[in-house]
């Protein structure tokens, strides 16, 4: 590009650099824009992205990777251009909506002082450009009713993970059909499972028209020593075979993601970091039935008390039943954490899932003496009715010790 502008005059170069800033959002990003105080270097998967203009797209995505920043920012560009302009982020919780405003607010500052137009709109949960009636309007908001109504663009960031994703997906689908809408759903996967995994997969092959987007842990700069010879391994050499996954891993991820593996599950990694949707086909609990019988345990916003807080003891006064359950393991690296269940019987029947925990060597329990003295603090500090053990494998000493 530094070759084709050199025929031009300074001013004509900017004008022209001005002009691709305001036509391509990878220029107007990478000239214009910073992220915590350095020039904003897209990465490949994220220009990919910006320069998609599809009216629906799925972001399959590693931890860590930019993606959440990225959509905020192609948003953001949008907000910025186009008068009238509405869009709304949903997240999955108030918590994580603000972050997405703060994203838009940051790029924002750090524009240059030519470019950065009065703000219209500026709070914690909404950010908005344009003045009066001609105003664009970018708000952020946790998984309720409010998804529905409006004409805008609507965006789903961590969507296997929002409990109700199914219904605010049907309530605010809708929203996009009239002028240019349009919806973009990003996650890591959460099982196959749900409305997520449905888009993604494909499945009855009712989502032909969606958009998709897959980047890894080898895609990342930040994790792979180099991402082009590490696609083009597994894609190629390895055949997008899991089983070679561990292998790939050595051969061209960073020391920092290596050690990120080494305490973790084989299986979780995956998830995190991989892209993978985990097979649950072996599971006697599917993550479908699980998911139908939870509820937020902190408030969501928009007026939504419907929510279950946890507890750190039983409360005074509580006389309803506690139960607790105990599953052990020895809480090595690569295995399994000890679960400890704590519920509570309301006047009705219902078992309300007040708090648990899992002890493992992160945590510092990979010790079984640690565990049993963690779990007479639990029992004290909740005094249940019942303690139900595990007593096959491991929990059979325990059950009959304790």
């Amino acid at each position: 590009m530094t070759k084709f502008l050199e025929p031009f005059s300074k001013k004509e170069r900017h004008r022209i650099v001005d002009q691709l800033c305001l036509k391509y959002p990878t220029w107007f990003f990478e000239v214009l824009t910073q992220v915590e105080g350095k020039p904003f270097v897209l990465e490949p998967y994220q220009i990919d992205y910006l320069l998609d203009e599809s009216d629906f797209k799925i972001i399959n995505k590693t931890r860590q990777a930019g993606a959440s920043l990225i959509v905020a920012a192609e948003k953001f560009w949008k907000a910025y251009r186009n008068e009238y302009y509405r869009c709304d982020i949903v997240s999955v919780n108030q918590r994580e909506a603000q972050g997405k405003i703060a994203y838009i607010r940051a790029l924002w500052e750090s524009l240059p002082a030519r470019w950065r137009h009065p703000l219209s709109v500026d709070n914690q949960l909404a950010i908005g450009f344009h003045s009066g009636a001609r105003r664009s309007l970018i708000n952020s908001i946790a998984p309720s009713a409010g998804v529905r109504g409006g004409k805008k663009d609507i965006v789903f960031d961590e969507a296997a993970h929002v409990l109700n994703f199914d219904t605010c997906y049907v309530a605010a689908l809708p929203a996009t059909v009239r002028g240019k809408g349009a919806m973009t759903v990003v996650s890591t996967p959460l099982g196959q499972r749900g409305r997520f995994w449905e888009i993604w997969s494909n499945k009855d092959g009712n989502y032909n028209d969606w958009s998709r987007h897959f980047f890894s842990w080898f895609d990342v700069s930040f994790f792979c020593t180099n991402p082009t010879a590490a696609r083009h391994a597994w894609e190629n050499e390895y055949q997008e075979n899991w089983a070679f996954m561990p292998e790939l891993l050595e051969r061209f991820g960073t020391d920092r993601l290596k050690q990120f593996a080494r305490v973790m599950t084989q299986e979780e990694f995956e998830q995190e970091f991989c892209g993978r949707f985990v097979d649950e086909t072996t599971a006697f609990f599917p993550w479908e039935l699980i998911l139908r019988c939870q509820r937020n345990d902190e408030p969501q916003g928009d007026g939504d008390r419907d929510y279950i807080t946890r507890w750190d003891a039983r409360p005074k006064g509580n006389e309803n039943p506690v139960y607790i359950g105990i599953d052990f393991a020895e809480g090595r690296p690569g295995g399994d954490s000890t679960s400890i269940q704590i519920v509570e019987e309301d006047p009705s029947g219902v078992l309300i899932h007040r708090q648990w925990y899992d002890l493992d060597y992160r945590s510092g329990y990979n010790d079984f003496d640690k565990q049993i003295a963690f779990i007479g603090d639990v029992i004290d500090r909740f005094k249940p009715q019942r303690v139900s053990v595990d007593a096959t494998a491991l929990g059979i000493k325990i059950a009959r010790d304790l």
